[in-house]
């Protein structure tokens, strides 16, 4: 009101700017010099002549508006424009070849950048839940099921998952017709101790429950593990789209059965407690018309 009065130099004018009673705008402006123990006003005709103080704090109140307007104006745009660093989670494989491409579809978002953590699924997990990433795209692991009171689960992509193992390890230990009995004696390439991932397989393609087959390598990476399998320490289960080439080659041998194949699951996890940031939303909008 103060600085209406100062720029209109009159009560009424100031009170036609702020749609309010010439009565309200007298009372802030004497409630203003009251508590500044100053004059600010001094009646000269129909106006009223600004004192030097007042002009010394226009100045000030003045730049304090201008920065406010300025201020609010760049909130109102973070409400349609993505902007900030969006922390995202990924398995490594999944990260390289969906999430960071998918990024490049938000390059007009100038002020938009990303950081990428990847992990096993606890390792994500653990991130997301101590406040590190704001997203984790996970493989739909068991274990994800016990967070499910604090974190919300969608799918986001789908694959196909082969038990496969390098040709030399089939010939000297598989056999042509392997039974999942034999199979389970076999070492195997996993990416946890307690054989949960591997136990997928065995649970979709033989119904089998509980297995204990011997582990040679545990590797969080599934590079790591495919590096195992092609140098035959075992059998174990990767994303089709990695191993076509070489299965079509005959390099490496897929364990099947009669049954389709595993299908595998990525799903995005988000905290339950957090409301989702529009650089979230723009990010989940572009991987959701990618898939």
């Amino acid at each position: 009101m103060f600085l209406a009065v100062h720029r209109a130099g009159s009560v009424l004018g100031a009170s036609r700017v702020l749609a309010v009673t010439p009565s309200a705008v007298s009372q802030s402006v004497k409630r203003l010099e009251d508590e500044l123990g100053v004059r600010l006003f001094q009646r000269m005709g129909n106006r009223l002549e600004a004192t030097d103080e007042a002009h010394e704090l226009a100045v000030v109140v003045g730049g304090f508006e201008e920065s406010l307007a300025a201020t609010t104006d760049k909130l109102r745009e973070r409400r349609h424009e993505p902007q900030g660093v969006l922390r995202i989670g990924a398995p490594f494989d999944f990260g390289t070849r969906v999430v960071i491409p998918a990024m490049n579809r938000l390059e007009r978002f100038s002020r938009l950048a990303f950081e990428v953590c990847f992990g096993a699924p606890d390792v994500l997990m653990t991130a997301l839940l101590g406040g590190q990433i704001e997203l984790a795209y996970c493989d739909d692991h068991p274990l994800l099921k016990k967070h499910a009171k604090l974190v919300a689960f969608a799918r986001a992509h789908h694959e196909t998952l082969l038990l496969v193992c390098a040709k030399a390890f089939a010939t000297k230990h598989v056999g042509d017709r392997p039974s999942p009995q034999h199979l389970l004696t076999l070492p195997h390439v996993d990416y946890v101790r307690d054989r949960s991932v591997i136990a997928l397989w065995y649970r979709h393609h033989h119904r089998l429950t509980a297995i204990a087959a011997p582990v040679r390598l545990v590797a969080d990476n599934v590079h790591a593990v495919l590096a195992g399998i092609r140098a035959g320490l075992g059998l174990g289960l990767v994303p089709e789209h990695l191993v076509r080439g070489e299965l079509d080659r005959g390099t490496l041998v897929k364990i099947g059965s009669r049954r389709s194949e595993l299908a595998h699951d990525i799903v995005l996890a988000q905290r339950k407690d957090r409301i989702p940031t529009i650089r979230e939303r723009a990010f989940i909008e572009v991987m959701r018309t990618q898939e």
